[in-house]
């Protein structure tokens, strides 16, 4: 043991005991500074005009992790409240779409359902915190819990809601936007409302009716020293600048009265890291597809397989049988398998009914970038899936096949194009 520690480490000055200070400064940053970008109209509605358009110009670099979308959310009805089905205010945008310099970067169809299956991979204490952004207020609503469950809008009341866009991949990637870079089309995001009952509960006790006021989009802008600025526009001139990451896009299917069903997604990827696969029903008053992941193992037992065909590869190689196989690949596909503090807040009863998410990671190496299943010459991909209930009232009439691949933006002198 002594040889293999003598031939093998290294002595290193632990951090305790080092004292000079870090060379992690960034003096080129001469300002930071909150803007707020307001949308054309100053009133929205699932009736009227839909699409809210805000252009993100300037001559710094756009921080897009700071990006969040704030609006007045009023209920239009003077007699009853309005309810929420969703704890995030994501619900109530069907649709995202951002274009940099005239090219479409992302383009999230059913928005407002796939961030509620992302949401539901969060702990709950993350959940908690983008709810207080949403529609968590400081009421407790009848028969909910506090802090969890959606706060009631009161007749004629009105409340301030703070949209994230943590299901987009440029959202979230670290990377800065160049502004500058991006000539006249510069960074344009448009949000379109969804279906004035399809975020609220729907029985006749309750309001449908509401709309956006003050809707602005709040982010925070990078300024660097001219020495740099200069540097970057040299750059520009000879070479991209190159923002890798990771979007999605949802495919809709319906499905026929049978327990047994495969689905396929015809797409071209280059890199295909993740598929997640989530169920629905019909609509009822309070649970719609936006906030039910709909599982049909509760009612009619644990006999769900399922397999994932990509080009001539599978996942997995035989059968998953059974919700716990299921739920442990959900665990494995998000990186919390082995991770003791990750989390997800979804509980195995109600993943056997209203949080079921099938999730596949094609991903060779995880933990690398570019490692997904390459998909560029068209090879189909189908979802298989058996035993999904056993009479017409508990299958699901839908299917919502998530993909989740690898992108680059490219911005260059002449314009901007996207790679996927």
């Amino acid at each position: 043991m002594e040889a293999i520690i003598a031939g093998g480490s290294q002595d290193h000055l632990v951090s305790s005991l080092d004292f000079r200070l870090k060379d992690d400064s960034a003096s080129y940053v001469t300002d930071r500074q909150e803007i707020s970008y307001f949308a054309p109209s100053n009133f929205y509605s699932p009736t009227g005009v839909k699409v809210l358009r805000f252009s993100l110009a300037g001559t710094g670099f756009l921080d897009l992790s700071s990006l969040v979308f704030s609006a007045l959310f009023s209920n239009d009805d003077s007699s009853k409240a309005l309810v929420p089905l969703c704890q995030e205010a994501n619900s109530i945008f069907s649709r995202m779409r951002i274009v940099i310099g005239g090219a479409t970067a992302e383009d999230l169809q059913y928005f407002n359902r796939l961030s509620h299956t992302l949401f539901q991979c969060m702990p709950a204490e993350r959940q908690e915190m983008l709810g207080a952004l949403g529609f968590i207020g400081h009421t407790t609503p009848s028969g909910g819990v506090a802090g969890v469950s959606p706060s009631e809008v009161a007749a004629s009341g009105s409340e301030t809601i703070l949209m994230q866009p943590f299901a987009s991949g440029l959202c979230t990637q670290p990377l800065w936007l160049p502004l500058f870079a991006l000539g006249s089309g510069g960074c344009v995001v448009e949000l379109e409302l969804c279906e004035a009952g399809d975020m609220c509960n729907t029985n006749s006790s309750y309001s449908t009716s509401w709309h956006l006021s003050d809707c602005r989009a709040l982010a925070s802008v990078v300024t660097v020293d001219s020495a740099l600025m200069e540097q970057y526009a040299q750059h520009l001139l000879s070479k991209p600048f190159l923002i890798p990451y990771r979007s999605w896009t949802t495919v809709m299917n319906a499905l026929p009265d049978s327990s047994d069903w495969d689905v396929s997604v015809a797409r071209s990827f280059t890199r295909l890291c993740t598929v997640m696969a989530t169920l629905s029903q019909a609509d009822s008053a309070n649970s719609k597809q936006v906030n039910t992941l709909y599982s049909p193992a509760s009612a009619a037992g644990d006999t769900i397989q399922t397999t994932l065909q990509a080009g001539d590869k599978k996942w997995s190689i035989y059968d998953r049988k059974g919700a716990a196989q299921q739920y442990y690949f959900l665990m494995q596909t998000l990186g919390n398998l082995n991770n003791p503090q990750g989390t997800i807040s979804i509980k195995r009863h109600e993943y056997d009914s209203y949080k079921y998410i099938n999730a596949f990671d094609l991903e060779k190496v995880p933990q690398a970038s570019m490692s997904g299943q390459q998909m560029s010459t068209g090879g189909l991909l189908t979802l298989s899936m058996k035993g999904v209930g056993t009479s017409t009232s508990n299958r699901p009439t839908r299917c919502y096949v998530n993909c989740h691949y690898d992108t680059v933006c490219e911005i260059t002198a002449s314009g901007c194009s996207i790679h996927t």
